[in-house]
């Protein structure tokens, strides 16, 4: 794409607009950081287990879980924990190599033998050399025999390799989370500043006063197709968050900390020079992100969001607030699928998160109809939830999140 002069207003402008709150120590119940010592706070059957003082986030070590050849290693810790009042789990982890990973398991049981447990099995698929953090609702555990979650005693992680092949999974925190959400949340994002987005998102959200995010990068300026500054000072002013999608689009994971740094940076100063406000989140270009890319994020934004779309009844409050996940709308998604996840988000008073990148009349791998489009907007506009809002109107509301 050709080069195009920016007007300056401020050559030294940097703004770092966090507005994140730690969450209620109340709303918040650490089970376990994992740094008791193996045969301590947890022990093993099956497979192998050890501490790892090397590779961790939350304390001072994790534990390293090893599985070989199709054998479970189980990993359990003794509990006395009454979670009636609690809605999520959230889980950290870090597999080396997921490939190899058969599935991963979470248990809570109301006796030692685990014969009246809740238990949430699946595969990770996203991140596989990251930590990654994934919440999941209580009501999404499956149930054997008669458990109560008011007398939980003991909980387990149970690790499956495939054959003839030894995975490892780092275990960092499991903590439980109550709720602040009064009622569902409801964004539309939009990812590069696509015309459409302009000519046909905002006229549907207009017709509902609700607004979008938009992820807008530097290199669409002035590009036939694409919305102009003035379009989007015009959705600024339409209610609408600019969120940074940094300068270039690069794959950031293949950059310098230094070097991901200056795409940020050149972002917001792009931002600044034509009237754009700060805004709190951005998106991670083709959603690539590791641990290096998420520490710099971390300095200038209070979220970001992926394209993971795995646990999507995202809660409050937001503890995994640097991998926000997202469905995309195209064609791999039709009008009832996308209305269903809508249900989904009101009855678990979640947080969903719709991307798009293109609207049109036929959909496709990066389009979605405008007509789907328009149903899915009055369809969510008359569930119980607050939809068609924007990161900052979600942060006051809930005081950061």
């Amino acid at each position: 794409m050709k080069a195009a002069s920016i007007p300056q207003r401020e050559n030294n402008w940097l703004k770092t607009p966090r507005i994140h709150r730690d969450p209620d120590p109340e709303k918040i119940l650490m089970i376990s950081q994992f740094d008791g010592g193996i045969g301590v706070e947890w022990t093993n059957s099956g497979g192998s287990i050890a501490d790892d003082a090397v590779n961790y986030v939350t304390s001072n070590k994790s534990i390293n879980i090893v599985s070989t050849n199709s054998v479970y290693t189980h990993v359990n810790k003794t509990l006395a924990a009454d979670f009636s009042t609690y809605t999520h789990f959230r889980y950290r982890f870090k597999c080396d190599d997921i490939s190899k990973l058969t599935g991963l398991t979470f248990w809570f049981g109301t006796d030692s033998g685990y014969n009246h447990t809740y238990y949430f099995a699946f595969v990770p698929k996203d991140e596989p050399l990251a930590w990654q953090e994934i919440i999941i609702s209580k009501d999404a555990f499956s149930v054997s025999g008669s458990p109560n979650w008011g007398s939980i005693v003991r909980t387990k992680v149970r690790v499956l390799a495939n054959a003839n092949v030894t995975v490892n999974i780092l275990m960092d925190e499991i903590v439980a989370i109550k709720t602040e959400a009064t009622r569902a949340s409801i964004i539309y994002s939009f990812d590069d500043g696509y015309l459409s987005q302009y000519t046909e998102a905002r006229r549907v959200l207009d017709a509902y006063k609700q607004a979008g995010v938009l992820f807008m990068t530097n290199y669409a300026y002035g590009q036939s197709g694409y919305i102009t500054p003035a379009q989007m000072l015009a959705l600024q002013d339409a209610g609408w968050e600019i969120g940074s999608h940094t300068a270039h689009h690069l794959h950031m994971t293949t950059l310098t900390a230094g070097q991901i740094e200056n795409e940020i940076v050149a972002n917001l100063k792009y931002f600044h020079s034509i009237g754009i406000r700060p805004s709190s989140v951005m998106a991670y270009p083709f959603g690539e992100n590791n641990d290096t890319v998420k520490n710099v994020v971390k300095k200038y934004f209070s979220f970001a969001r992926s394209t993971q779309t795995t646990f999507l009844n995202q809660s409050l409050p937001m503890v995994n607030r640097y991998m926000l996940k997202c469905i995309f709308l195209d064609s791999s998604i039709t009008l009832a699928q996308a209305k269903a996840l809508s249900d989904s988000a009101v009855a678990n008073k979640g947080i969903l998160i719709f991307a798009c990148h293109q609207l049109g009349a036929v959909a496709d791998g990066l389009t979605w109809g405008i007509s789907d489009f328009a149903s899915l907007v009055a369809y969510n506009a008359a569930l119980d939830a607050d939809a068609g809002i924007t990161f900052n109107w979600l942060a006051q509301k809930y005081g950061g999140c």
